[in-house]
């Protein structure tokens, strides 16, 4: 046998070893859609208030609740990170489904930091790693995350002027329209608002089939400061918006742009 064949076979056999280690190793991916498939996965609930209060964080607490999906689950841990950190463990739990609270300075300790450090914007990660089942050991990528924040009571209709420019060719000119724009509340300061360009979008654009639909988005209000979540528009080029609440009159201002160099200000009005 020459040194080439020995070598071959070596190979060979170290795969058939690889793969029978493979075969018991007992972490398994997220479940899909089918609750009946083999395993569990931990889904963490929407948490209230939704956000730690950063105007009285001695006093800020959060409650959220937790379950499971497919197999009966024996113990998982809690898991907890700040602003994308590597997770610390907090607890493991025996019996599903459950509550939990956490203040800010809990959640502060235990990441390492203090109440004094938290600043504005800072978001806390909440999940589940370990997850333990007759058949074996999931992992869990189902996570809450809760932001240091402020009260926003947003939610309502607004009276809504635009102004803007495009640089297709159907729109040389700037453009200014009016109309209502809706913002529901999606909870911990975020809002889903029924048309993030004001309706300039679907002046300029319905030629190429966009809808009074077509720009539905997301907002989140930090102490009256405006961002849009949405970082996509609907032709699939970037997006970008940030702005302002006016605290006296609740007036709503923000300018978004695109990818494509349109850009716009939006005024949104209380009714």
């Amino acid at each position: 046998m020459n040194i080439n064949l020995k070598f071959i076979l070596f190979l060979l056999t170290l795969g058939l070893f690889i793969t029978s280690c493979s075969k018991e190793e007992t972490t398994f991916d997220d479940l899909g859609s089918d609750a009946n498939k083999r395993g569990a996965i931990m889904n963490v609930a929407g948490s209230t208030p939704g956000f730690y209060n950063f105007v009285d964080p001695s006093a800020a607490t959060n409650l959220f609740s937790y379950s499971t999906a497919g197999e009966a689950v024996s113990s998982s841990t809690l898991t907890l990170s700040l602003n994308g950190a590597a997770p610390v463990d907090l607890e493991t739990f025996t019996s599903f489904p459950g509550s939990y609270t956490m203040s800010l300075e809990q959640a502060a300790v235990a990441v390492g930091s203090t109440l004094a450090d938290m600043q504005l914007g800072d978001v806390f990660t909440f999940g589940f790693k370990d997850v333990v089942t007759s058949s074996g050991t999931y992992r869990s990528t189902k996570t809450l995350n809760v932001a240091v924040s402020c009260p926003s009571t947003l939610a309502g209709d607004y009276d809504v002027t635009a102004v803007g420019t495009s640089t297709d060719v159907c729109c040389p000119d700037e453009t200014t329209v009016t109309g209502v724009v809706t913002l529901t509340s999606n909870g911990g300061g975020k809002y889903g608002i029924s048309d993030w360009s004001g309706g300039l979008y679907l002046e300029w654009y319905d030629i190429y089939g966009i809808t009074a639909t077509s720009n539905e988005g997301e907002i989140e209000d930090i102490c009256d400061v405006i961002t849009l979540l949405d970082d996509t528009e609907p032709f699939g080029e970037t997006l970008e918006a940030s702005g302002s609440v006016d605290p006296a009159t609740g007036i709503i201002t923000y300018s978004w742009s695109n990818g494509y160099g349109d850009q716009g200000t939006v005024t949104m009005t209380p009714q």
